[in-house]
């Protein structure tokens, strides 16, 4: 399967140990993150996610259904 460079946006509450389940996500699934830049938003308590990663179709859509049922996660 060929890989891609694919580009990951979400929104997430800002809490406790969010960045080690979303990276918890990505080991368990062999993907390796190769950037990621998070910024708490204009809204207080909310960070915003952006992650490039090169995987394929498969492995990146199964990320991103395990992502959405992190609580913490407001939008993908």
């Amino acid at each position: 399967m060929q890989q891609k460079i694919y580009f990951i946006s979400m929104t997430t509450e800002n809490a406790l140990s969010v960045l080690q389940r979303i990276s918890s996500i990505f080991s368990r699934h062999r993907i390796n993150i190769e950037q990621m830049n998070v910024f708490e938003t204009a809204n207080i308590g909310v960070s915003h996610f952006s992650l490039v990663l090169h995987s394929n179709d498969e492995k990146t859509q199964k990320v991103v259904r395990q992502l959405a049922k992190v609580i913490e996660v407001i939008d993908i």
